[in-house]
C-alpha cells in the first residue's frame, strides 16, 4: 500500500509539470516572430481543408491556418503530457491508448473528446489490472485493485460475486 507521503511527492510532481509545460508554452507564444511560422510541424493544407469543411466558410485567411497549427499543436502537447504522466503511474515506458482515455477521462477540459475517446479503453484497462485477493475467508474475500494515482481500492466480494469463472471488474469510486 502506498502511504500518502510517497503519494505527495508524485502528485506535486505532476502539478509542477503541467506548471512548467504553461509556463513554458507561454513564454514561447510571446517570443513568437513571423519567421516562426515558416515552418509548420503540421500541414498547413490538411488544416485549410478541414476548415473547408464547413459549408459557410467561404474564405480563409493566411494567419487563420497559422493559428490553428498551433493551437493543436499546444492541444497535443498537454494531452500526450498528461497521458504519460498515467503511463509513468502505471510503470511503463511505452504511452497507450489506455493512457489517452485516462487522460480524457480525468480532466474536465477534455469532457468533449469523450465521444471519440471509448470509455471501454478506461474499462480494459482496470480489468487486465485485474483486482488482487489480499484477504481471503470462506465468508467474505477482500479484493484490492489500484485505481488512479497509485491509490489501492478494496472491496469486499460476496461468495454469489465469486462463483465460476467469471470476471469482476470494479469501478473506483469517485
Amino acid at each position: 500500500m502506498i502511504n500518502q507521503e510517497q503519494q505527495q511527492p508524485q502528485q506535486s510532481d505532476m502539478q509542477q509539470a503541467l506548471a512548467e509545460f504553461w509556463q513554458h508554452r507561454i513564454a514561447e507564444m510571446r517570443s513568437l516572430r513571423p519567421d516562426h511560422f515558416k515552418q509548420q510541424e503540421l500541414p498547413l493544407a490538411r488544416i485549410k481543408k478541414i476548415m473547408k469543411i464547413d459549408e459557410d466558410v467561404r474564405m480563409i485567411s493566411s494567419e487563420a491556418p497559422l493559428l490553428f497549427a498551433k493551437a493543436a499543436q499546444v492541444f497535443i502537447n498537454e494531452l500526450t503530457l498528461r497521458a504519460w504522466i498515467h503511463t509513468e503511474d502505471s510503470k511503463r515506458r511505452t504511452l497507450q491508448r489506455n493512457d489517452i482515455a485516462m487522460a480524457v477521462h480525468k480532466f474536465d477540459q477534455f469532457d468533449f473528446l469523450i465521444d471519440i475517446v471509448p470509455r471501454d479503453e478506461i474499462h480494459k484497462q482496470t480489468s487486465q489490472s485485474a483486482a488482487s485477493v489480499v484477504h481471503t475467508t470462506p465468508s467474505q474475500p477482500m479484493v484490492a485493485t489500484s485505481g488512479a494515482g497509485g491509490q489501492t481500492y478494496y472491496v469486499t466480494l460476496t461468495a454469489s460475486e465469486l462463483n465460476g469463472n467469471q470476471q469482476v471488474v470494479i469501478q473506483n469510486p469517485q
